[in-house]
């Protein structure tokens, strides 16, 4: 009878303390629940819909029961569950009721009216186009890349995700890179063995920060400051080459370009920037240190050209890129 007594006075005292959490009354010892929780597993714990700095605060021996508590199955991938403050409440109290009470006895808890908890799709189009993205800026590291209007084709979005949840999938990117509109290749498997494949749709654009003309420019024309401006303009379909800087001030216009044009290498008379036999500076520098030696030039280059120099007492040849007149980089 006592024993009965004492265990009703405690669910009393824990209950009113979750009354209390909820009401905004403080507390020291809370232990506060998320709004929300992305899971990735089959099992679902209390600890698990814990705030993680909430959860670290309290005693390890009581970390230890809230992690032994099981809420049940976790829901299949794409689909959400949902627990009322109530339904935590009782399972609170139904779970703690033969665990260690001087323990768990002295906190409160502090628990939302709803708490949702998710699970994602393997098939996850965020995912693919995360994939997408990096793929397409390997082939353009200094530009924007925007992607638009991602889709699975013929896919609906319950299909996507219970029927292929389980499945992994892989972007096939043995295809040309993808400019615009496209569609590429899916390829979806289970312990490796292809399952289905499927359409990727969609449309990407790059921007870049490309030097424009500021006013028309004749044939012949050399470059100054002036003379030109930087845009952040729409590249997506261009296959012609940004002109470096050190390329541009002080070359000639090689064909007539007009107001706001993009000037690009194909525009401008190329100058040599290093000539066969000339002394040059070779840098090599990796990281934290820097060291820049003497060296001959094997034969002519402009800037972005990589050539070969040579060391005039170990004779050893090196090849550099050209970053400017008469430097040569090698990395």
């Amino acid at each position: 009878m006592i024993k009965k007594l004492l265990q009703l006075t405690y669910w009393m005292i824990l209950l009113v303390g979750i009354i209390l959490s909820q009401t905004g009354v403080a507390r020291n010892d809370k232990v506060t629940f998320l709004n929300e929780v992305t899971i990735n597993k089959n099992d679902l714990y209390l600890s698990d819909i814990i705030y993680p700095k909430s959860f670290q605060e309290i005693d390890v021996e009581f970390q230890v029961l809230l992690r032994e508590i099981r809420i049940g199955d976790a829901p299949k991938a794409g689909e959400t569950l949902r627990f009322t403050n109530y339904a935590i409440s009782e399972i609170i109290r139904h779970q703690l009721k033969n665990k260690n009470q001087s323990i768990s006895g002295k906190y409160s808890f502090e628990i939302p009216n709803e708490i949702q908890v998710v699970r994602k799709s393997k098939l996850d189009i965020q995912e693919m186009e995360k994939n997408l993205r990096e793929w397409v800026q390997r082939s353009c590291e200094d530009c924007e890349v925007q992607i638009s209007n991602l889709r699975i084709q013929g896919i609906a979005a319950k299909e996507m995700n219970h029927e292929m949840a389980d499945l992994e999938w892989k972007l096939n990117t043995s295809e040309n890179i993808p400019r615009g509109t496209f569609t590429l290749p899916i390829e979806l498997s289970k312990n490796n063995k292809v399952e289905k494949r499927m359409w990727l749709q969609g449309q990407v654009k790059l921007f870049k920060q490309v030097p424009v003309a500021r006013r028309d420019l004749g044939f012949g024309v050399k470059l100054q400051m002036d003379d030109v401006e930087f845009q952040k303009r729409d590249v997506t379909f261009e296959r012609n080459s940004v002109p470096h800087v050190n390329e541009l001030y002080g070359s000639e216009i090689a064909q007539f370009v007009s107001s706001s044009q993009i000037l690009w290498k194909k525009n401008l008379k190329r100058k040599l920037a290093l000539t066969r036999g000339a002394l040059v500076s070779v840098l090599l520098q990796n990281n934290g240190w820097k060291i820049v030696a003497k060296s001959v030039a094997q034969e002519n280059g402009y800037i972005g050209d990589y050539v070969k120099v040579q060391n005039p007492e170990s004779k050893k040849i090196l090849t550099g890129l050209i970053t400017s007149d008469g430097t040569v980089e090698v990395k």
